[in-house]
C-alpha cells in the first residue's frame, strides 16, 4: 500500500513522517507532497499571507517557516493532491486546518475533521487546551472550537513557530 502525506508547506517533513513510520508496517510506502512543492522563491513571496488574510503556517525545505494565505493555499493543495492521487492509495493531510473538502477520488484523512468530531463526541465538561502557532490565528481557532464545544471551556496557548 502507498500512503500519501500532503503538507501545506514543502516536504520532507521527517519530523512528522517518523511518527508514521514508527506505527505503520514496513509494507506501507509513504510518499510526501507539499502544496508549495512547485513554487520558486519568487512565487513563495506571492503566497505569503498579509495581515488581513486567513493564515496558515508551515515549513519550507530549508527549515524556515512560511505564513501562507488560505485563499492562495487551497488551489495549490488541489493541484498537488491531483498529482499525488496518481501515486497512492489514500492520503493523510498533514495539517489540522479547517480546509474545504478537496475533490479526490481516493480516501483522504483530514486530522481537523477527526479531532473536531472526536472532541464533540466526548461527553465531559472539562477545560480544553489548544496549542496555536500564530497570534493571528487566535480568533478563528477560538470561534471554531467554541462552536464545537459549547459546554466546554477552551483555553488557547501559543507555541513558538519553530515547532511548526
Amino acid at each position: 500500500m502507498k500512503l500519501g502525506l500532503l503538507t501545506i508547506g514543502q516536504p520532507p517533513r521527517n519530523d512528522i513522517v517518523s511518527t508514521f513510520e514508527s506505527v505503520l508496517s514496513d509494507d506501507i510506502e509513504l510518499i510526501q507532497k507539499g502544496a508549495l512543492d512547485s513554487l520558486s522563491e519568487e512565487e513563495l513571496d506571492e503566497v505569503r499571507a498579509t495581515d488581513e488574510e486567513v493564515t496558515y503556517v508551515s515549513k519550507l525545505r530549508n527549515g524556515q517557516s512560511i505564513k501562507i494565505s488560505e485563499d492562495k493555499l487551497v488551489p495549490l493543495l488541489k493541484k498537488e493532491l491531483k498529482d499525488l492521487e496518481k501515486q497512492v492509495d489514500m492520503v493523510v493531510m498533514l495539517c489540522t486546518g479547517d480546509f474545504p473538502m478537496l475533490n479526490y477520488n481516493k480516501p483522504i484523512i483530514y486530522p481537523d475533521k477527526v479531532l473536531t468530531n472526536m472532541v464533540d463526541a466526548l461527553n465531559f465538561n472539562q477545560k480544553m487546551g489548544l496549542l496555536i502557532p500564530l497570534e493571528e490565528q487566535r480568533e478563528k481557532i477560538t470561534e471554531k472550537w467554541n462552536r464545537i464545544n459549547t459546554n466546554k471551556n477552551v483555553h488557547l496557548m501559543m507555541i513558538q513557530n519553530n515547532w511548526i
